[in-house]
C-alpha cells in the first residue's frame, strides 16, 4: 500500500527548499499546473496520485496540494481535501462558502412558506 503521508507540508520553508533544488521557473510552472488541476476538481472527482504523478514529482505535488488548500481554508474557498491518512488519492469536495449559499438558499425558502 502507498503512504505518501511523510510529503504532506510541514512548514512553507519546506517550498523553499524544493524551489531552490529544482529552479525557480520549474517550481512556478509546476505550482501552477497543479493549482489548475486542484481548481478544476469538482465534487466527487477523484484523483489518484500514485497513477498520475511520477515517483520524482511525488513529493513536490503533495507540498503543493497541502498549500493550495492552506491559501483557500481561511476564505472557505478550499475545494480539495486528501482522501485518506496516507495522501494517497485528492478528491474534490463542495467548499465551505457554497455550502453556506445552499443553507441561505434553503432558509429564504423556508422563510417563504
Amino acid at each position: 500500500m502507498n503512504d505518501f503521508s511523510t510529503y504532506r507540508l510541514n512548514d512553507l520553508a519546506e517550498l523553499d527548499e524544493l524551489e531552490r533544488a529544482i529552479g525557480t521557473e520549474k517550481f512556478y510552472a509546476y505550482l501552477e499546473a497543479v493549482y489548475k488541476l486542484c481548481g478544476e476538481l469538482t465534487p466527487g472527482a477523484v484523483y489518484n496520485i500514485a497513477e498520475n504523478i511520477k515517483a520524482e514529482n511525488r513529493e513536490l505535488f503533495i507540498k503543493l496540494c497541502c498549500r493550495y488548500m492552506l491559501s483557500l481554508q481561511p476564505k472557505g474557498e478550499c475545494n480539495i481535501e486528501f482522501e485518506d491518512k496516507y495522501f494517497t488519492e485528492i478528491r474534490g469536495v463542495q467548499t465551505f462558502n457554497d455550502s453556506m449559499r445552499e443553507w441561505d438558499e434553503i432558509n429564504k425558502q423556508w422563510e417563504k412558506k
